[in-house]
């Protein structure tokens, strides 16, 4: 059976805490957080026990495991002497066993680690015992080590010191090693046990009560207490003489009370005539100065706040004003730097196009030039051949036309001696004309040869005529050509100066074009600024102008009335064949143009002031609205002109806190060209389920949301708050359960 052994460690860890007086901080108090032992009795080597519990620790193990040394090493430390530790010398503290005979070790030590904590529960919670908190840079070691030559020495954060310094140092955190209080052995529990409940006040020894004082540190106000006894003593007597005294003076005004009476009833009754007539009077008076107090409190409190009303109208139709002549400005220069872009982008294209047309022309004039070329060395080989047929034509016609002057000739002769013949010798015709025949017929193959030489001859010099005229031709196409090459080789060049000077120009059209978006980047975000904040403006002017209205009307309703009536006879004029307002471009009241669930009424007509404003084409009809209005004397209006809207600001990609739906998207337009109008009274305004959410969403971000309740609380991105009253706005937008009727 295994035997337990527990050490008390919990009374001792409770004698540690520090008392620093009472004060409003926490307290600290000093816990063992380790101990390590090296070559201590029965542990060889460097062993570490720890860490212990804040409140309490247990040592559980057989018999023989050491357990009672994990106490005698604790003893060790705070200066306990060898007989206390069941020995005789302090060398036999060094471990001694079978491993250790032939190199016996030369010291043993123990180190005990403290440090200050700030417990944040109490030892008794079981589930939060464990709660604290270490102080910091007041973790502190105390080593004692014991060596063979019986000799022993202490160090406090690695520097040898005495034990007095020890002593001191533990009894500053409330450890007492004189008195031995803080350590309860196991042979002391019965000895505490058979204590009397008190000591004996004759002899100088101590009971229970005495030792459990001394262990909470009680005993050093026993003196205060005798002290503070004998005085609550002294006077108690004193109190008991003032008390005799007292009875005496109350005996003696007893007697006198009869008289006394009598006296004071008849001064309280003269008193209370004279008090009820002064009531009297100061109730009248106090009627008529209340009545003139409140009626002038009254009267300046509303013209205290009428004239804060106006004041603050003013400055916010000024900041209006500035804001939206500081927003055309901002948006005329980026018109202009669009346009500046826009013509940038042309001349670059033209440059671009007339480049390609230009590198297209050479290519195209490069190919024909170099087909006339090969034509032309085609057409001057033909010439050469035809001239050297002409060359052998020329040299046979002198040689065929003497053949044929000799023929000719002979032919002569011939028929004159036929003639002769023929007269001489008729008889002989007939033979001779044979003969002639004959010779005709031999000159007919010399005839037909000539004509064929002839031809040929013309056909050579028409082919001649041909080729010079084609070699004219081809040489007039060439010049041509080179010219043309020639001017093309210049107007290359220049193009290419062009293309040049167009690429410096597209360069410097990039880097304007990289300074214009820069400009644009830096435009759209002042932009967005000045957007956001002209919508805030344009809230609380609403809002402003809506305290106004409330605070003219005073209980009535007539400036509603007459607004109602503005908006009624402008979309009446407007729908009426003939009317004055019926082709200047009225779209409708905003809050008419959009449909909207019926569980975002509330919302919807809480959070957007400008249902009521009436939409229009152009800024024209807008003005021409105005006109009837001051010639109809119907009274004011809102107006949103459609040419003056930004676009695009509603279609840009909207991250919201957890996906929050925006009022935006949960409304219906009749129309797309009405969302620039209706983005310009919403804008980004969150719906929340509740308040709780609501709330989140507008301040626990990086930026701030305009969220609006269902049930028509809303919160700004300024971080004010409204709501609250017996009534919500509601009806300010068609709903999409009526559209469907």
């Amino acid at each position: 059976m295994a035997a337990l052994e527990q050490t008390a460690n919990s009374s001792m860890k409770e004698s540690l805490e520090i008392h620093h007086g009472e004060n409003n901080g926490p307290e600290s108090r000093l816990m063992i957080k380790k101990m390590v032992l090296e070559n201590f009795k029965s542990y060889a080597g460097i062993k570490e026990i720890g860490p212990f519990h804040k409140c309490f620790s247990s040592v559980v193990g057989p018999n023989g495991s050491g357990k009672s040394n994990v106490i005698d090493a604790m003893l060790f430390v705070f200066g306990k002497r060898a007989k206390k530790l069941r020995l005789n010398k302090v060398s036999e503290l060094i471990h001694s066993s079978d491993g250790f005979k032939d190199v016996p070790l030369q010291y043993a030590r123990v180190s005990v680690h403290f440090q200050d904590i700030f417990d944040h529960t109490d030892c008794s919670d079981p589930n939060q015992d464990e709660a604290y908190t270490v102080v910091p840079n007041s973790e502190i070691v105390v080593t004692r080590t014991a060596r063979r030559d019986n000799s022993s020495s202490y160090q406090l954060d690695g520097k040898t010191v005495p034990f007095k310094h020890v002593a001191e140092y533990l009894a500053g955190k409330g450890i007492d090693l004189n008195n031995n209080r803080f350590l309860i052995l196991q042979g002391e529990v019965e000895m505490i046990s058979m204590m009397p409940p008190r000591g004996k006040t004759d002899e100088d020894d101590d009971g229970l009560l005495e030792y459990l004082e001394e262990i909470i540190g009680s005993n050093k106000y026993v003196e205060e207490t005798n002290a503070a006894a004998l005085q609550v003593e002294q006077l108690t007597d004193a109190r008991q003489e003032k008390l005799n005294r007292v009875k005496a003076a109350e005996q003696e005004k007893d007697n006198l009370e009869s008289a006394k009476l009598e006296a004071e009833a008849l001064l309280l009754k003269e008193r209370d005539i004279r008090r009820k007539q002064n009531i009297l009077f100061q109730l009248h008076l106090m009627h008529l100065d209340e009545e003139h107090a409140e009626a002038l409190e009254q009267r300046n409190s509303l013209r205290e706040k009428l004239d804060k009303v106006r004041a603050e109208l003013v400055n916010k139709e000024q900041s209006v004003k500035q804001y939206a002549e500081e927003f055309k400005r901002k948006q005329e220069l980026h018109e202009n730097s669009m346009e500046s872009l826009k013509l940038a982008k042309e001349h670059f294209g033209d440059f671009e196009r007339r480049d390609i047309q230009m590198r297209e022309e050479i290519k195209h004039s490069k190919a024909s030039v170099l087909k006339l070329e090969k034509k032309v060395k085609e057409e001057a080989s033909k010439i050469a051949s035809l001239t050297e047929k002409a060359d052998e034509a020329e040299v046979q016609i002198p040689l065929l036309q003497e053949k044929k002057i000799c023929l000719t000739e002979q032919k002569i002769q011939e028929e004159s001696k036929l003639e002769d013949l023929y007269d001489k010798m008729r008889d002989k015709t007939e033979q001779l004309r044979k003969e002639l025949e004959e010779r005709t017929l031999e000159l007919a193959p010399l005839q037909e040869e000539r004509s064929r030489k002839q031809a040929a001859l013309d056909t050579a010099s028409t082919e001649a005529r041909l080729l010079e005229d084609s070699a004219l031709r081809a040489r007039e196409q060439l010049n041509s050509a080179q010219a043309t090459l020639s001017t093309l080789d210049e107007r290359q060049a220049n193009l290419r100066g062009e293309l040049s000077s167009a690429e410096d120009t597209a360069k410097e059209s990039d880097s304007r074009l990289k300074e214009a978006i820069m400009e644009e980047n830096e435009l759209s975000s002042k932009e967005n600024l000045l957007s956001k904040s002209y919508s805030n403006v344009i809230t609380q002017v609403e809002y402003t102008k809506t305290a106004l209205e409330e605070a003219r009307q005073s209980g009535s309703t007539a400036d509603g009335t007459c607004r109602n009536k503005a908006v009624a006879g402008i979309l009446e004029s407007s729908k009426t064949k003939g009317g004055t307002l019926e082709k200047v471009g009225v779209v409708g009241r905003l809050g008419d143009l959009c449909t909207i669930d019926g569980q975002y009424d509330v919302a919807v007509s809480t959070a957007c002031g400008m249902l009521d404003h009436i939409v229009t084409q152009t800024t024209k009809g807008a003005q021409a609205c105005l006109d009837f209005l001051r010639k109809e004397n119907l009274g004011r209006s809102n107006f949103i002109p459609l040419d003056k809207m930004k676009r695009g600001a509603h279609d840009r990609p909207v991250e919201t806190p957890e996906n929050a739906p925006r009022l935006f998207d949960l409304i219906q337009v009749c129309n797309p060209a009405l969302l620039p109008a209706l983005y310009l009274a919403v804008g980004n305004t969150l719906v929340a389920p509740d308040l709780e959410t609501a709330t989140r969403w507008a301040y626990d971000y990086s930026k701030r949301w305009r969220v609006v309740t269902v049930d028509g609380k809303l919160i700004e991105t300024s971080g004010t708050m409204a709501g609250g009253g017996n009534s919500v706005r509601t009806g300010g937008m068609r709903l999409v359960s009526s559209v469907s009727l």
